[in-house]
């Protein structure tokens, strides 16, 4: 007979893989998930929704084997991770925003309460796994996904794309070719450490070399510094631990000695390069740096203006105008705007003010603790771990420049959950090397466990169900022309501020006047920081004089520098 003991063992055992297949499989098709031939926004919408049930799903399995999973959770990082959505609510519920623009964030980029709380979801499941073989698979699933990329970004440059949207453009499925840059970034500085692996196979070591190169190769392709500079911070810390792993000689002084002094060096001459000079500048240097600062700038003064509960999840394009102040208004026109600080922490902050922001510090300073527990353990040498850091480190770069998209995000929040869960793992038992024993792979889990996973899963469905359909209604919409179906589409659950947008500029284009001056006041009824709204209304045919003024003045606080609205 087996022992009651024994079978636990093997129902636990089950659990964690069954576990990390839904982490590793949501994280893959959140990244690759688009919908070009249904929807207006292809990109990011199709990914909130299956990361949407992919993380739901994957909470009905811890809900549904809480009593276990509840014995190896990190507490603190639970607390924070409580504390970081409760700090969202209260956003969402004070803020003042509209209440649907947070919960799915704003069009084209769907950061909003929704996403943030399915990453949390999904770093928390990956933080309780707590197996080293496990984790490995992450890894070399996450590697293992740029292939398929390399292959698609592949057609893109030749021009062989059949959806016909790349124009020789290679962004492979994240719709930016920052975010293909950084994502190759990421990808091919963790190859290159898994390769190090004295347990991987010849053939695999050459597939991942190769497939780094190539990463690196289409990075520079996509004249991108982000995916570059990141590659080259990863590899430095993954050269750094390697150091560290050494024995303790003179000879890993001096190598730390160099090594340093070549960081702080590169350091000095990247930032200088960031502002077009020294010798990196040709290289590193671009234009829209400077645009990045100034939408950085506008999201601290948000934060600072609304400290406590910010401007709204994902509304930072609500305020951007009236805070950017003169010289960003004029440096290439007004026109120039931005729905995103181009960094996460000030993206937060910004959205839920500075207690959130907090929040999400102390959850990396969680992150950064667990990698110093690992190097009191020995293992600054272990190639898991150094891949893990290495690339968590460089993730952490990238969101500092730029924003969360939620098919790179959502592999820098996995691999926070696995560093926490990897610090909890006990190096010196003799865990098995194989995914799922023998014995394991008949174990029957609780018949509740599958029920939970599937209402899991069909709450997520249907949180992030109503935004993907509304837009597909919109560009369904769009083809026939017609204005009172256009109009119908924007005022679906789930239809956004944008979309409104979109049917007030075919108003204007087509002349509607009375529809256009509707269309209009309807938005600032809603929206009612909506500048390009005010701005219509002020120049409307239609109106007396006290509306127009009104609506001028209205365009003026919102966007106080802008010289086509500055009193005479």
């Amino acid at each position: 007979m087996v022992s009651v003991k024994s079978n636990r063992n093997r129902v636990f055992e089950v659990l964690d893989f069954r576990l990390t297949q839904a982490i590793y499989m949501t994280a893959v098709i959140t990244t690759f998930a688009v919908s070009p031939w249904s929807n207006f926004d292809p990109i990011s919408l199709p990914k909130m929704f299956v990361l949407s049930v992919g993380s739901f799903a994957i909470l009905g399995l811890l809900l549904g084997s809480h009593k276990y999973f509840l014995t190896k959770s990190n507490r603190l990082y639970f607390l924070l991770s409580f504390l970081f959505v409760c700090l969202m609510i209260s956003t969402v519920l004070f803020s003042n925003a509209d209440f649907y623009s947070q919960v799915w964030g704003t069009f084209g980029r769907n950061t909003g309460f929704l996403t943030y709380l399915s990453l949390i979801i999904m770093s928390l499941a990956t933080s309780v796994v707590q197996n080293k073989t496990l984790y490995e698979r992450i890894l070399f699933v996450f590697v293992f996904s740029a292939i398929p990329m390399v292959a698609y970004c592949s057609f893109q440059i030749l021009g062989l794309d059949p959806i016909g949207w790349s124009e020789k453009f290679a962004f492979g499925t994240l719709g930016n070719v920052n975010f293909l840059s950084a994502y190759f970034g990421l990808t091919s500085v963790c190859s290159l450490v898994l390769c190090t692996s004295k347990k991987i196979r010849s053939n695999i070591r050459i597939v991942l070399i190769l497939s780094a190169f190539i990463e690196v190769y289409i990075a520079l392709y996509t004249k991108s510094i982000q995916g570059p500079i990141i590659f080259v911070i990863g590899t430095a810390v993954a050269i750094m631990l390697y150091i560290i792993s050494f024995p303790k000689t003179r000879l890993r002084t001096y190598l730390l000695f160099a090594f340093s002094i070549t960081g702080v060096i590169s350091f000095l001459l990247l930032i200088y390069a960031l502002v077009n000079k020294g010798p990196l500048a040709s290289f590193i240097y671009q234009p829209s740096i400077v645009f990045r600062a100034d939408y950085m700038h506008a999201g601290y003064k948000m934060m600072l203006q609304q400290p406590w509960t910010g401007v709204g999840l994902d509304n930072y394009g609500s305020w951007y105008r009236e805070v950017r102040g003169e010289i960003s208004t004029l440096r290439t026109g007004p026109n120039r705007i931005s729905n995103s600080a181009h960094n996460i922490l000030l993206d937060i902050g910004s959205g839920g003010g500075v207690l959130l922001a907090l929040c999400y510090i102390f959850l990396n300073l969680l992150v950064l603790v667990s990698i110093v527990r690992l190097l009191q353990k020995g293992q600054a040498g272990n190639p898991i771990f150094v891949a893990s850091v290495s690339v968590w480190v460089a993730y952490h770069v990238q969101a500092s420049i730029s924003i969360n998209q939620i098919g790179v995000g959502v592999w820098g929040w996995i691999l926070s959950g696995l560093i926490i869960g990897l610090s909890k793992c006990d190096f010196d038992s003799s865990q098995s090397t194989h995914l799922l024993t023998k014995a394991a792979k008949n174990t029957q889990l609780d018949a509740k466990v599958p029920i939970f996973v599937f209402f899991g899963a069909l709450f997520g469905f249907f949180s992030a169900f109503s935004p993907l359909n509304a837009d597909i209604a919109y560009r369904n919409a769009t083809k026939t022309g017609q204005f009172e179906k256009i109009y119908a589409a924007t005022n679906k659950p789930g239809s956004t501020e944008f979309h409104k947008e979109l049917l007030l500029d075919f108003t204007q284009k087509n002349r509607l006047e009375s529809e256009g001056w509707m269309v209009a006041n309807e938005i600032t009824k809603r929206y009612p920081r909506n500048f390009y709204a005010w701005a219509m209304l002020s120049v409307s045919s239609i109106g007396n004089v006290e509306e127009h003024r009104i609506a001028r003045e209205k365009s003026q606080k919102l966007d106080p520098f802008n010289p086509e609205f500055k009193n005479p």
